[in-house]
């Protein structure tokens, strides 16, 4: 079956509507399966995620591309609670934010982007890069080719594993949102 790619509104529907994108996005033979529990690691200059198995230590959330370093690598290892942390919908408070996320729908949809992310080969150990964020005020907005990993970039990681997809065709973009002095994922985009 070929991946297909839907729109992702903002993070509080994030848990349904990525679920929906990801579960029919899904390479034909992709099984889900839980990552091991090492820490991941990334660039200097995307910051440190949180360790797996240790309890939950909070990110760097300091940079946009920090937190989408830290939320890619908290997916892959699939780590549903470290991955909320990095998730927050601005007017909400960070209690609402992890009850959304922590809910059904929000394990549904972090379960398929973690079966997805096995299989386009990311890893908690994977080193990831976020070269440019581009920012307006409280809201940034990084595109996947500027996610580096595995010695590529997001979008064409994912284009390769997909089937009737072609380079340039798909375009991925996380949005953020900073709250409280700190940056959150709070939706991301995922176009064809």
């Amino acid at each position: 079956m070929p991946r297909t790619f839907r729109a992702v509104p903002p993070l509080v529907s994030l848990a349904a509507a990525v679920a929906a994108a990801c579960c029919a996005s899904a390479c034909a033979g992709a099984t889900t399966s839980t990552a091991s529990g090492a820490p991941a690691s990334t660039s200097a200059d995307s910051g440190t995620p949180s360790g797996q198995g240790q309890g939950t230590i909070a990110a760097s959330r300091s940079t946009p591309g920090a937190v989408v370093a830290d939320w890619i690598h908290q997916v892959a290892a699939g780590n549903r609670s470290a991955a909320c942390q990095d998730m927050r919908e601005p007017g909400l408070s960070a209690q609402r934010s992890a009850t959304a996320c922590m809910s059904a729908k929000g394990t549904t949809t972090l379960t398929a982007l973690h079966g997805n992310f096995v299989t386009d080969g990311i890893r908690p150990s994977t080193p990831i890069s976020v070269a440019t964020a581009h920012v307006t005020g409280t809201n940034a907005t990084v595109s996947g080719s500027d996610v580096h990993l595995s010695g590529t970039t997001l979008d064409l990681l994912m284009v390769a594993h997909s089937t009737g997809i072609k380079p340039g065709q798909l375009t991925i973009a996380f949005e953020l949102s900073r709250v409280d002095g700190a940056w959150y994922v709070t939706g991301m985009n995922m176009n064809v």
